[in-house]
């Protein structure tokens, strides 16, 4: 008698009937004898006394192990530059973890418009864009004299179906514009002892603070009126 991977479940010195019913094949003992069975992890043993009919049905379990084993990729930009100057480039670096994608194409999309910028290499305006392959893995979309609308804008890095997909935000820590004489008005009175100053900033980032200081004394200036644009600030100071 054969059980689990042809272990033999014991002896049986006497008439051996076979039984089967719905739950699979069972086994009638007559006669004294002593069986193991192997169940997984070990044996049991069960003891049946002399002439006497037992059904033992026997037990088959089947393990079935499935591994899946699954790889993950992503893809991600940034910005190269430590800080944003109006009329300089801006490079934006793009990098896949996958190491598979020489037959798979990768493009740019973004700007104002959130259109495609660039197409495996080809970019849509040759005076704006260019694409450099820093590795096999890691291509960089250059932004040609950057402009408001370059800023604040979505741009999306594709390699196939991974992208990653973000603003390049303004702020503070990457970005300042100090106004010309252009964008700057200053009107002031001087009667007796009085001082009046109108300071008027047409076009400025980040937000600034400003005083004046008459003879070693700081006085503050109180802002009046502040509008925002999708960048900058018009600010006026009395």
């Amino acid at each position: 008698l054969f059980g689990v991977l042809g272990q033999p479940l014991g002896t049986i010195p006497g008439p051996l009937e076979l039984v089967t019913n719905m739950k699979g094949p069972v086994h009638a003992v007559d006669n004294i004898c002593k069986l193991s069975t192997l169940i997984l992890a070990g044996t049991y043993c069960n003891n049946i006394g002399e002439r006497t009919k037992y059904i033992l049905p026997m037990k088959i379990t089947f393990v079935i192990l499935l591994f899946f084993h699954g790889t993950s990729a992503n893809v991600k930009w940034k910005m190269k530059e430590n800080m944003i100057v109006l009329g300089e480039p801006v490079n934006l670096e793009c990098t896949t973890s996958s190491n598979n994608i020489q037959n798979v194409s990768r493009r740019w999309t973004g700007g104002a418009q959130n259109r495609l910028l660039c197409f495996n290499g080809v970019t849509t305006n040759p005076g704006k864009y260019t694409e450099t392959e820093e590795s096999s893995n890691k291509y960089t979309l250059q932004i040609k004299n950057t402009t408001e609308d370059d800023l604040d804008c979505r741009y999306s890095c594709r390699f196939g179906f991974l992208s990653d997909e973000k603003i390049l935000y303004v702020t503070e820590n990457n970005f300042k514009y100090t106004p010309n004489a252009n964008e700057t008005k200053v009107e002031y009175n001087i009667k007796e002892d009085n001082y009046t100053l109108h300071l008027e900033f047409k076009k400025v980032f980040p937000e600034p603070v400003c005083w004046i200081q008459l003879q070693n004394t700081p006085y503050n200036l109180a802002k009046i009126k502040e509008t925002k644009g999708r960048i900058f600030y018009h600010i006026l100071y009395h």
